[in-house]
């Protein structure tokens, strides 16, 4: 049995047509508002790592670091909930 993408509540698939990705309108809104988010907290966690790179002296090693894991979470949750929006 499938999941709703959004909240994990188990879906029934129907016999023909499309298969279900989400379990309402509200979760598939919630999806679509939540790629949005995640762009621009991508785009603000890119601008960051950018001034830290330029300010190495004051940013550290580690806050460099700390910023790249955050990319990449960011990366990964919104490549997966693209991968759901955009399968057919």
């Amino acid at each position: 049995m499938d999941t709703c993408v959004m909240c994990g509540r188990a879906l029934t698939q129907p016999a023909t047509g499309r298969p279900r990705r989400y379990c309402s309108t509200g979760c598939r809104r919630a999806a679509d508002l939540e790629v949005r988010r995640l762009d621009r907290h991508l785009d603000q966690l890119e601008q960051r790592l950018r001034w830290a790179n330029l300010n190495f002296w004051m940013t550290g090693k580690d806050e460099i670091e700390k910023i790249e894991q955050l990319i990449d979470l960011t990366k990964r949750r919104l490549i997966t909930l693209l991968d759901v929006l955009e399968a057919p």
